[in-house]
């Protein structure tokens, strides 16, 4: 019968035999009445219809191209009554895809596959296998959700999800579809690996728990599935099972599959032309009627059953109004309004307590009566209750929270409950703004809490509404236009640089993202390439395929959502990988749409450091303090000194380059000018800066639009800064209440065409109607329709630039406070570190280096030998070893008492994970120093050093301590196999540079410190005078020398007008940082040490200042070593009340002694050496010969003999006998 099917598979006698016995169900009766679809559906009897039951989307993440929004318009198009949404394991787009399908006339079917696992009766085999599942009614669909939530909450962390136990399963098929048959399924798996006896018992377990079963059959690859179909239908036959038919849609026609395909490419990590990889095949797509009546002519009941199946899926998932648990319990006679209204206004009176003015009072009272019936009317008393509940819960368990973040800061109900701390009459901020009586929408705080601490917030949150009814937000990575063209370069194997040329070619605004369609449509060049190149006709046409759609799942950052019931009722859950969190497995906007509420809970680490810079004022300094940061008070003058000076490194908001440039010249002198400064930092408005900065000075005069306006834009100079600024005008000129305001400011902001034309007309009317003439009327809607589109809101930039005027004023008042803090909170980031320790230097605060046995895991405040307040380095800022393994070395130096020497702190510290690079990194840092003179010793011999203390067999540590093994007392020391000799390596640039590789930076002396003498020479300008220099350079450029250190280095290649290679470097000379930037690609390729990190160079700059800051360009670049080397020096050796020739011989012997044959070149100098002797009133020159190679060792050795008597001059610059620096 198998041969007869292969043969001839249309007229085998089974199909015929299964065709008849199928057609005598009642199930496939043409006439059956129906009347399971809703009125917004045709009770349609066309059995002339293919309904697909096996979709997939966006959301089998990795596996399909199909948007939701492209599903339902094809099937609008096409004229698809109903269409089932079926993705692998999930059901994140199922609220989505319902509401899209019932916006569009068509039945959404609400279905999911599930992967089960099925344990066999005779042993402890198993087989696993997947179903495809359909929701008939709403029961249907609460029992998909519990399936596929099933396997993420018992998920362990770090493990993925597994298959449901076939027992699990079967207790939640009532009123579901299965379909069974599907090459993968369990039936198949059952059937081929188990035989056909496990297949009927799996089947009857099935129906015998309700089960309605289909058996399903695919034709999309008649070779490989003649053999699968037989055994389908000849169970089908033997049993009375309706058959389906079902086409895996993976991506939306035939010409998408080249898009599919490389999808699955780019989330498997493999190419396009590999063989061997599992493809997508050619015909997943949506198939129309036509299509799969030609594919099943002989079986044309599987078609018809599909449309019976969609008349049995009558349910259709809709959204809910949001749904809030009860703050107060039922049967309390208090109700939430009446709580509301008390906390609200007890917490008012204590707010206003030191306001005596009655006519100040009674404006916050009005205020406060204003938002309460606002608030009550729209029902969100409970949402103010539980947002007041859980932040007066963190600050009573002193978790920093802060003043406030987005538009509630505009609200005094907020204020008034410990919710904000920004008071919104004084600031002049607007409820409408958050919650609009005009507009129903749910009320949106963001909180920011302490990032150390967020969590436990979330915990008391779980704990008082029940972990069953809490749960974070999923979110979705997308392939956006720069990401999706370099995934899909990739898979197609095109070069690298030149996919990246390309992507270049794409402008990036965060702020207004273009998509890649845009950029080429505005782009000639990308069309020219397009139509030029069939790579890139290729390239393109797959991503603007494959743009925006769905890469990967993680959580939202914020998000929260609080249930008044169990969430697995409603929405289905979900596990990220690596993660120990339940979230819903909707995203943030259809979580709201399935009624429940979002509450943001943000980390924030600035307050982490604010909290942590007042714990050490409070605690550590020796002149006890109570620092109580205030939020009314903002008028430190050292604070705003600071700003004005431009040093903002580690403050909130404004620390940026381009920001310091902007502030120093905005010179900020009230917490009105940070807020206005931070609203107007972002592309677009940042154009506004100049014109601020000159009317706050006087330079330019104030123009205010209408002297109606003058109140609402004092504040900011005339200009248009803020949204709430655009509700104020708006009210003021057309007399619109607030809430129309915000109607209007937001169809602004949107840019609707029709809306705004629509408001534009209303508002012009208003205007005439209050006196304007129609002209001027325009004339200010225009205006403010233009700066609408940037406006900021007021309230956020208000709550975080007072978070910025915290932090200013701790560095102003209290730096070792602020940095250590600031540096602790990114104690795992060098580059932060290396910052924030030249920032420390800048403002000559000393830094303690690091001490294996005095210092801290992390940066603390100490004292200095002078007594001084001092930052101790913290173990753990040493680059490439752990906090873990530090935290261990220190608990073992506090219980055993400090490091004798190495072996003993190898030996001690080798049980916590210890190896060879940690040993290097702390050697290179010089933290062995307090028994090691020369840690480079440690570098040299650090072979012998591990064989040695590793060797099981050595003596113990009480041995070694017993025997007194001083390591480097002498020049060398034996034992048994160890030998560790003292190197004579180790010059001062060499142990300069290990510190910068363990550090990040130069700790002890930078490099340059050596060479004052030459850098005067070559009259190099210091990064800390380079600003105050540039000053007098305005518009015009000016040429100047600067050296230091390659810190960092940005190369691009060049698009549009700029071609070929360019490059930003970043050097460090002992004072700071100096940005640069290299235009010239032949000094990129003739001088490639330009952008290598660790170089020590020296520029020629043509630097210019301008309105839009300072440009540095690179015009010559040289090695600092060849100009040490090519420099020539005179030094005098002049000896005073002379009588004894042997000095004069031994000062001369320096010449040929202690030569350091292995010191870099860096470390010698041609020198010309005299030698006066004073005899009496005469002078005696001994001249050298020949020129000294001098190094700085013989200087070391020089400085010996230096007294009253014996003076030495370098290049005419006095040396003395503490202090080598020429």
């Amino acid at each position: 019968m198998e041969k007869q099917l292969k043969n001839d598979s249309n007229e085998n006698s089974i199909i015929k035999i299964a065709h008849k016995k199928n057609k005598k169900s009642k199930l496939f009766d043409k006439n059956k009445e129906t009347t399971l679809f809703s009125n917004k559906f045709q009770n349609y009897t066309d059995y002339n219809i293919f309904i697909p039951l096996r979709v997939h989307s966006e959301f089998s993440l990795g596996k399909s191209s199909n948007k939701i929004d492209t599903i339902v318009k094809h099937c609008k198009n096409n004229k698809i009554p109903a269409i089932a949404l079926t993705d692998i394991g999930n059901m994140f787009g199922a609220l989505e895809f319902s509401l899209k399908c019932t916006k569009s006339g068509i039945q959404p079917i609400s279905g999911t596959i599930i992967e089960i696992k099925f344990q066999t009766n005779h042993n402890d085999e198993s087989i696993t296998g997947t179903f495809l599942l359909l929701a008939k009614t709403h029961n249907g669909y609460k029992n998909l959700l519990k399936l596929t939530s099933k396997p993420h909450i018992e998920c362990v962390k770090g493990s993925v999800p597994s298959p449901i136990d076939f027992n699990d399963f079967c207790s939640y098929i009532e009123d579901l579809i299965i379909l069974m048959g599907e090459e993968n399924s369990l039936f198949n798996n059952i059937y081929n690996n188990l035989g056909e006896n496990e297949a009927i018992f799996m089947y009857e377990k099935l129906i015998e728990c309700g089960a309605d079963c289909y058996i399903e059959i695919q034709r999309y690859n008649r070779k490989n599935n003649s053999n699968l179909e037989y055994n389908l239908l000849s169970f089908a036959y033997k049993f009375g099972i309706p058959i389906v038919a079902t086409n895996p849609s993976f991506f939306l026609a035939s010409e998408d599959f080249d898009a599919c395909d490389a999808l699955n490419c780019i989330s498997e990590g493999t190419y396009i032309n590999v063989k061997d990889r599992n493809k997508v095949d050619p015909e997943y797509y949506i198939k129309s009627y036509e299509e799969m009546l030609n594919l099943f002519s002989d079986l044309p009941e599987a078609i018809y059953n599909t449309v019976i199946i969609a008349q049995k899926c009558n349910y259709i998932l809709k959204g809910n109004t949001p749904c809030l648990p009860r703050f107060i319990n039922d049967d309390s006679n208090y109700t939430e309004d009446q709580l509301l209204n008390d906390l609200s206004n007890s917490g008012l009176q204590d707010r206003i307590k030191y306001i005596k003015s009655i006519e100040e009072r009674n404006k916050y009272l009005l205020r406060l009566d204003y938002e309460l019936q606002v608030i009550k009317k729209m029902g969100f008393s409970g949402y103010f209750l539980i947002v007041s509940d859980f932040i007066k819960w963190s600050k009573d368990n002193n978790i920093p929270v802060g003043p406030g973040r987005g538009s509630g800061a505009g609200s005094i109900i907020a204020w008034s409950m410990g919710i904000t701390d920004i008071d919104p009459i004084v600031f002049n901020l607007l409820f409408e703004r958050f919650l609009n009586p005009d507009r129903v929408s749910l009320p949106d705080f963001d909180i920011d809490f302490c990032q150390t601490r967020r969590d436990e917030v979330i915990r008391y949150v779980r704990k008082k509404y029940g972990n069953d009814k809490v749960a974070h937000i999923i979110t979705f990575g997308k392939l956006q236009a720069r990401a999706v063209l370099r995934d899909v370069g990739r898979v197609l194997q095109m070069p690298y640089s030149f996919v990246g040329k390309i992507c270049k070619m794409i402008p990036n605004n965060p702020a207004f993202p273009i998509t890649l369609e845009e950029a080429i449509r505005i782009d000639k060049e990308l069309q020219n390439m397009r139509n030029l190149n069939p790579d890139v006709e290729k390239l393109f046409n797959i991503a603007l395929k494959l743009e925006g759609v769905n890469r990967h799942a993680s959580l939202h950052a914020a998000g929260i959502v609080i249930s008044a019931n169990p969430l697995i009722e409603s929405v289905p859950l979900y596990k990220p990988d690596e993660e120990d969190i339940i979230a819903i497995q909707f995203n943030m906007k259809y979580a709201e749409a399935a009624g429940l509420m979002k509450f943001d809970f943000l980390g924030l680490k600035t307050l982490t450091m604010i909290d942590n810079a007042r714990k050490i004022i409070n605690t550590e300094y020796e002149e006890k303090k109570s620092l109580d940061l205030d939020f009314s008070l903002f008028n430190d003058e050292k604070t705003y000194q600071l700003l004005s000076l431009g040093k903002t490194i580690g403050i909130f908001q404004f620390e940026g380059v381009g920001m310091r440039t902007a502030i120093e010249k905005l010179k900020p002198n009230t917490i009105q000018d940070l807020i206005a400064l931070a609203s107007l930092y972002r592309p677009g408005p940042m154009e506004n800066i100049p014109l601020y900065i000159n009317r706050k000075h006087g330079i330019e005069p104030i123009d205010y639009i209408h002297s109606s306006l003058k109140d609402a834009l004092a504040e900011t100079y005339g200009i248009i800064i803020y949204q709430e600024q655009v509700m104020q005008i708006v009210q003021i000129i057309a007399g619109f209440t607030l809430a129309e305001a915000d109607i209007i400011r937001r169809a602004m902001g949107k840019k609707n065409k029709e809306e705004m034309e629509s408001q534009r007309n209303i508002f012009i009317k208003k205007a005439v109607s209050r006196g304007f003439n129609t002209k001027r009327a325009e004339e200010i809607f225009n205006i403010v329709d233009k700066f609408a589109g940037y406006g900021f809101n007021k309230s956020h930039a208000t709550a975080y630039a007072v978070i910025g005027y915290h932090t200013a004023y701790l560095k102003a008042n209290y730096p070792h406070a602020f940095f250590i803090a600031s540096i602790n909170l990114d104690i795992n980031d060098s580059d932060k570190i290396s910052t924030l320790c030249r920032d420390v230097k800048a403002h000559k605060i000393d830094i303690i280096p690091p001490c294996i046995n005095k210092s801290k895991s992390h940066f603390s405040l100490v004292k200095n030998i002078k007594g001084e307040y001092a930052i101790s380095f913290g173990l753990v800022g040493i680059k490439g070893i752990g906090s873990k393994i530090m935290d261990e070395i220190i608990k073992e130096r506090e219980i055993n008492g400090f490091y004798s020497n190495i072996q003993n702190f190898i030996k001690r510290c080798l049980p916590f994970g210890l190896n060879k690079k940690a040993i290097e990194q702390l050697a290179k840092a010089d933290v062995f120093s307090s028994f090691i003179k020369n840690n480079m010793d440690i570098l040299d011999n650090i072979e012998n050093i591990m064989s040695y203390c590793s060797n099981e067999n050595r003596l113990s540590i009480k041995d070694i301590n017993n025997k007194q093994m001083k390591l480097f007392d002498t020049n060398s020391y034996e034992d048994e196999e160890i030998i560790i000799k003292k190197t004579i390596s180790g010059n001062k640039l060499n142990k300069l540079q290990k510190e910068y590789e363990a550090l990040g930076f130069y700790l002890t002396e930078h490099p340059l410190q050596e060479y004052e003498q030459i850098l005067k020479s070559q009259k190099v300008i210091f990064s800390s005078d380079i600003e105050n220099i540039m000053k007098e350079s305005i518009n015009f450029v000016k040429i100047i020398k600067i050296a230091g250190v390659v810190t960092n280095s940005r190369i691009r290649s060049g698009k549009g007008k700029r071609t070929g290679k360019y490059a930003f470097i970043q050097i460090a000379d002992q004072y700071g940082t100096i940005e640069c930037s290299v235009f010239s690609e032949e000094i990129l390729n003739k001088y490639d040490y330009i952008t290598k990190e660790g170089s020590i160079i020296l520029l020629q700059i043509n630097a210019r200042n301008d309105d839009r800051g300072m440009k540095l360009i690179v015009d010559k670049v040289w090695l600092f070593s060849d100009i040490v080397n090519s420099s020539y020096y005179k030094c005098n050796i002049i000896i005073k009340n002379y009588d004894d020739f042997n000095l004069v011989n031994q000062i001369c012997d320096l010449k040929n002694k202690n030569s350091d044959i292995n010191s870099n070149l860096e470390d010698k100098y041609n020198c010309d050496v005299s030698i006066i002797v004073k005899i009496d009133k005469s002078n005696i020159f001994m001249s050298s010969d020949i020129p000294w190679k001098l190094t700085i060792k013989q200087i070391d050795n020089l400085k010996k003999y230096l007294n009253s008597d014996i003076i030495a001059e370098f290049n005419n610059l006095k040396l003395t006998s503490t202090n080598i620096r020429y």
